[in-house]
């Protein structure tokens, strides 16, 4: 009897500890295949030379790369709580996004996904340079005990 309160207990522990890595490992998983998206905006004008527009719908939590002149839908991604990455909030800036076959875009773009406490920052030059990082996440500095004394 003992041995099953323990194991009881322990689980009921363990349980809320899963969900987080659960739930920071979709963040992870969007966070890396949005920022994948955005590179293929690139390359898909590139290769087409034909310009290639992203999209964010808020309303409908949807992302979509699709051809500017014909419409023509590339990907669609969608980021809700109810998708499979489970992303509770979603913030495109700008919502709208041109990219060129010569390899830029209309302008500089930043997606931020987020659930519970986990968020990750996707972020891509005009230039086509893409990053996803934590935003809150601290950059490290000089140590101050190595820095030479004046």
């Amino acid at each position: 009897m003992i041995v099953v309160v323990v194991l009881g207990v322990t689980i009921a522990l363990s349980v809320p500890r899963v969900a987080e890595q659960v739930r920071a490992r979709r963040v992870q998983t969007a966070g890396s295949l949005i920022a994948a998206d955005v590179e293929e905006a690139f390359a898909l004008a590139g290769g087409a030379r034909r310009p290639v527009r992203l999209t964010w719908t808020e309303s409908s939590g949807a992302l979509v790369i699709a051809d500017r002149e014909s419409g023509e839908v590339y990907r669609e991604r969608t980021l809700t709580p109810e998708s499979s990455f489970g992303v509770a909030h979603a913030t495109v800036i700008p919502s709208t996004v041109d990219f060129f076959p010569g390899g830029i875009s209309s302008s500089a773009i930043t997606i931020e996904l987020s659930s519970g406490s986990h968020t990750r920052r996707v972020r891509a030059t005009r230039a086509g340079l893409v990053q996803v990082d934590e935003p809150d996440a601290q950059v490290p500095g000089p140590d101050p005990e190595l820095e030479p004394e004046p």
